[in-house]
Formats: C-alpha cells, structure tokens, sequence
C-alpha cells in the first residue's frame, strides 16, 4: 500500500495538470463547435455531425498542443504539492497529497457523470416507451396509424429543436 501511496503521490499533480489541459482544450473546441452551429444556422445536418464528431475525437485523444508559455507562467503559481512535506518518510508515505485527493475526486466525479447519462438514456427510452403505450390505450388507434402520426409530426420537430433542448437531464 506503501508503494502506491508514494507512487500515486508522485504523478498525481502530473496527472491532474494533464486533464486540466485536456478539459481546457475540449471545452473551447465545444464552444467553438456551438459558435459555428449559430452562426451558420443553415448548416447541413452532416456538416453539424462533423464538426461534433471533431469535439468527440477530441475528449479520446490527450492534449496535442502544449501549453503556451504565459500560461505555464500563470499554472507556476497554481501548482499542487505532490508529495507531503514531513520530516518522517514513512509517514509521508502512507499519506495522500492534495493531488491525489484532487485526482480521486476528479475520478469519482467523472464516474458519477457517466451514471448519470447511461441512468437519463434509460430513462429516456422507459419514458417515451410509457407514452406510447398511454397513447395507444386511450386513444384506441392503431399502432400503424399511431406510428404514421408521429412520423408526420417529426419534420415539424426538427425545425424547432435547439441545441440546448439537447442538454436536458432527466426532463
């Protein structure tokens, strides 16, 4: 345990400046992503997906371009202690740096988002599955007709459907 502890302790800031990075990079491609997609609102449905699927690459590849010189200046001042500073090596060991606090919390966060998307997708089909089956009950149409309905109404909905309506969590 000893030897994980000092071992997480010692790349953890590394680790953390890392994603740090990466979240950075990801989150400005996302908001260059939506400043194309308003700005050209007439953009074809395979153009919107391309550019998305960029952002998507982006979030699986680790940081390409490295940090600029002024912000290594700026991150200088943010640096996290990696290893404990105590006068007792065998008691540093057997402590967490801030990093990897900072790391594990970073983890559990992530892991919780993920929970939470797969639990809305779920959620999402058992809600529309629900619907229709309200739908078909109490109107007495039939399924085929039912479903030709729907497909009449979709073109109507695609005009209307914003990107934020997209970022709707278990609404």
């Amino acid at each position: 345990m000893n030897a994980l502890t000092l071992l997480l302790n010692e790349h953890a800031g590394e680790i953390l400046r890392t994603l740090i990075v990466m979240e950075l990079q990801i989150a400005l491609l996302a908001l260059i992503a939506l400043a194309l997609e308003s700005t050209w609102r007439n953009m074809s449905v395979r153009l919107r997906y391309a550019v998305w699927l960029i952002v998507l690459a982006k979030c699986l590849l680790p940081p390409i371009v490295p940090t600029p010189p002024a912000a290594r200046l700026v991150e200088t001042n943010f640096l996290i202690e990696t290893i404990p500073s105590s006068a007792n090596q065998s008691a540093a060991s057997t402590l967490l740096s801030p990093a990897a606090i900072l790391l594990f919390v970073w983890l559990a966060g992530s892991a919780i988002m993920l929970i939470v998307a797969l639990m809305n997708s779920r959620l999402s089909r058992h809600r529309e599955q629900i619907c229709d089956d309200f739908a078909l009950d109490n109107t007495g149409i039939q399924p085929q007709e039912y479903g030709h309905l729907l497909l009449s109404l979709l073109p109507k909905r695609e005009a209307s459907h914003s990107v934020l309506g997209t970022a709707t969590c278990f609404f």
